[in-house]
């Protein structure tokens, strides 16, 4: 006689479908019960799916899906991460017996978070610290193998040139070096693991210190007279910082005179020679003096 009960038999074990495995998802597949172990219509397989390895476990409890074919696709699943899944069959009595299970690990995916409290540590001319914390441990989805660093120039005038600067897991901080000085930056940090790099972070904005002024360049004195004489020169390559002027000295027995141009006429020179000096001073300080030598001619 006919027996109503639940079925007697599972599905064989399943089996992943060819070309489905990612990162977060993967179809599953198997065999129909047979037909003497199902005690009547198969009307639905239970799909039973556990996160069996990985950090990420404690956060996704087990959970159970349902399908009226022979596959399934599974998702919300997490990168790298290694899973159980077992496939049983329901008729109208019941539940039937769980499949063996299958084991699969789900491929590398990049970081989905960025390093927080990306911050600024000692900013000076040339050279800053740059500061961070881990990403989130649910966004790395995968061991984070390195972070990136990203100093930016906020306009593109100028000398400045941005930088990257590559710093390997656990460090959390780096100094970055061969900046340019009164210079603003913006800088960010990624991360990254087997699977590529993630999103950039927050960023923040910062301005190094003032530098040194570069010297004058092409510094001459040219005599007008047998008391004067013009002292000229050429701007320097990089002021380094907010210009104030040019300081231009003489001897012997001579003073200082402080200009904006980039020439002077100094007069009631007597008929000897002098040293002319010129150096630039600026926000970060003074140049290193460039100098020249000559005496007023009779013309």
């Amino acid at each position: 006689p006919f027996i109503l009960k639940e079925p007697d038999a599972s599905p064989e074990t399943p089996t992943l479908k060819a070309g489905s495995l990612a990162a977060r998802s993967a179809t599953v597949e198997w065999t129909a019960i047979p037909k003497d172990n199902r005690h009547g219509i198969i009307r639905k397989y239970t799909i039973d799916v556990e996160c069996t390895k990985g950090s990420a476990c404690a956060s996704q409890p087990p959970f159970s899906l349902q399908s009226t074919s022979t596959e399934k696709e599974i998702t919300g699943l997490f990168p790298s991460r290694e899973y159980s899944v077992r496939v049983s069959g329901y008729n109208v009595i019941g539940k039937g017996p769980q499949s063996d299970p299958l084991t699969f690990t789900t491929t590398p995916d990049k970081p989905s978070g960025s390093p927080q409290a990306v911050s600024p540590g000692t900013v000076f001319a040339t050279n800053m610290t740059v500061r961070w914390q881990e990403i989130a441990a649910n966004e790395r989805n995968d061991v984070i193998t390195r972070y990136t660093v990203y100093v930016d120039c906020v306009t593109s005038s100028g000398n400045c040139v941005s930088k990257t600067k590559e710093v390997s897991h656990p460090t959390l901080s780096t100094v970055v070096t061969n900046l340019i000085p009164h210079t603003s930056y913006r800088v960010s940090v990624t991360g990254s693991n087997v699977g590529g790099e993630g999103p950039r972070s927050s960023s923040f904005e910062v301005t190094t210190k003032q530098g040194v002024p570069d010297p004058v360049g092409n510094l001459t004195a040219v005599p007008l007279n047998s008391t004067s004489v013009t002292v000229s020169w050429i701007e320097p390559s990089a002021i380094n910082g907010q210009f104030q002027h040019y300081a231009v000295a003489y001897s012997p027995n001579g003073k200082t005179f402080n200009v904006a141009e980039t020439s002077l006429v100094i007069s009631n020179l007597n008929d000897e020679s002098y040293t002319f000096e010129v150096r630039v001073v600026a926000g970060g300080g003074s140049s290193a003096v460039k100098t020249v030598q000559e005496r007023p001619t009779c013309q």
